[in-house]
């Protein structure tokens, strides 16, 4: 999804010019995409180790968006968490490298909202481009953070904040 945004934007090939916005818009999507389908594939790596491929695909199927970026706005400390889920969140306080995800995750998440709801938004190519670089540092942030307790910690909370389907 990364390398169909980069495409989009005109970042590979390289392109000169602004892309259409309508490209710009789907580009948007595809990286904030790329970001939400890494983490459900971490979240099914790391709470189902022994699942098989459709176990995780089906327990993928359970995280809503909206939870996510709620988990995450209570890992960065933007918003407080329900009493019960405190202790729990108390060891993600202060991780730089999560820090990166979290707020990469919200901010992709309300510019791919406007992307594909807001008919009037308009995107420019470096502001895409910066945007893919978000999305494409925070995976590569939580590829380093595999098997660590904080990347754990958060994919639980994102699992029992869904509610899924």
């Amino acid at each position: 999804m990364i390398r169909q945004a980069n495409k989009l934007a005109g970042r590979d090939p390289p392109a000169t010019g602004q892309p259409i916005n309508a490209d710009l818009r789907r580009a948007v999507s595809a990286a904030y995409y790329a970001l939400f389908h890494k983490l459900i594939i971490c979240a099914g790596e790391a709470l189902l180790p022994k699942g098989t491929q459709e176990d995780r695909w089906r327990f993928g199927r359970h995280f809503e968006h909206a939870a996510m970026k709620r988990v995450c706005g209570w890992a960065t400390g933007q918003s407080s968490a329900p009493a019960r889920y405190r202790p729990l969140l108390s060891p993600l306080s202060g991780d730089p490298q999560l820090m990166v995800i979290a707020l990469a995750f919200q901010a992709l998440q309300q510019d791919r909202h406007s992307a594909d709801y807001d008919h009037e938004a308009n995107f420019t190519k470096p502001q895409v481009l910066n945007l893919i670089d978000l999305a494409s540092t925070a995976i590569v942030t939580l590829d380093a953070l595999k098997g660590t307790a904080p990347l754990q910690v958060f994919l639980v909370q994102m699992a029992i904040s869904s509610k899924g389907p």
